[in-house]
């Protein structure tokens, strides 16, 4: 029995766009479960159900409808590891491209098996509550991640309630603040989200990029001749926003030969010395020349910036521009 092949790039757009068609089916009156993620340290999550009464079942949907209805009115863009999701736009991620949250995924698409959850056990290791929707052609389900101060727990304390001419006390019962962030919405095998730094976050995606980042590194930079080379390895596996930048050049590597190919000794130093506004020094001449990395706050992204072909010239006006943010080339 051979593994079916991997989705071409054109059917996983072609999934997110019917992703959305589904978001926009979703109804607040058609909660499906509820589902509470619990993970103490670095332990694998664990996954537990929770029946929400006719209250809390309106709200909760309510929540995902309102989500679903921004997703479905913004603008779909393709994943970008270093690219910025201007308002009015969402991003889409193919689940397999993002571990974690696929696993997730996996394990709330049955609920029948999982326990109940209990508060007195789990209550302070919440990590997510997930609200899964029905549709009339499938199911969405809408992830916010937990933040410690959402949780407010049962304690020897007591509260006291003040009314005009008395003091009264509330039910003492474990409470969970939920608000109505989402942070990611997941349609079959595609992932929605409007904030990808958070997301590459609260999903464990910077693992990822920092596996990968180290050997884009080495092979970006196996043919160049960089001064301070081990700096700048240890500097771009090191911040959140350096390693988006290491995963797009990947991408790049992986999908484009002729970035591959203009990324040479001689065609940097020829741009650089044209475009001396890139901020990236030259030290030495002809086979000697040597490109500097500047680790310093103010000059540390200059020499990655270039990596990244993040200078482009406009066909239309003939001016040079530096992208901070740019879609996968044309």
């Amino acid at each position: 029995m051979t593994d079916a092949p991997a989705p071409s790039d054109q059917e996983l757009r072609e999934a997110a766009e019917d992703g959305l068609a589904l978001l926009l089916e979703v109804e607040p009156d058609q909660l499906d479960g509820a589902v509470l993620v619990t993970r103490k340290g670095k332990k694998p999550p664990e996954l537990f159900q929770a029946r929400a009464d006719s209250d809390a079942a309106a709200i909760l949907g309510g929540v995902a409808h309102s989500a679903a209805v921004r997703y479905c009115d913004s603008t779909l863009v393709d994943y970008e590891p270093s690219r910025t999701i201007d308002d009015g736009e969402v991003m889409w991620i193919s689940t397999s491209e993002v571990p974690f949250l696929a696993g997730l995924a996996s394990d709330v698409d049955d609920l029948s098996s999982l326990a109940t959850f209990d508060p007195q056990v789990g209550l302070r290791s919440l990590k997510f509550f997930v609200v899964r929707m029905k549709t009339p052609t499938g199911t969405a389900t809408f992830y916010q991640y937990i933040l410690p101060a959402q949780v407010v727990a049962r304690t020897t304390r007591f509260s006291l309630v003040m009314r005009r001419g008395m003091i009264t006390t509330p039910t003492n019962h474990n409470l969970l603040e939920f608000d109505r962030r989402v942070n990611a919405a997941v349609v079959g095998d595609i992932a929605f989200f409007t904030n990808l730094r958070e997301f590459q976050r609260i999903f464990e995606f910077l693992e990822e990029l920092r596996a990968q980042a180290d050997e884009t590194f080495q092979a970006i930079t196996e043919p160049l001749r960089i001064e301070g080379s081990d700096q700048m390895r240890a500097a771009v596996t090191g911040s959140p926003i350096m390693l988006a930048k290491m995963a797009s050049i990947q991408r790049k590597l992986d999908s484009h030969p002729a970035y591959r190919d203009a990324m040479t000794m001689p065609n940097l130093i020829a741009f650089i010395r044209t475009r001396p506004e890139c901020g990236v020094e030259i030290v030495g001449e002809g086979d000697d020349a040597r490109i500097v990395f500047d680790g310093s706050p103010r000059n540390r992204f200059k020499l990655l910036r270039l990596l990244d072909d993040d200078f482009l010239s406009s066909d239309l006006t003939k001016l040079h521009y530096e992208a901070n943010s740019k879609s996968a080339p044309l």
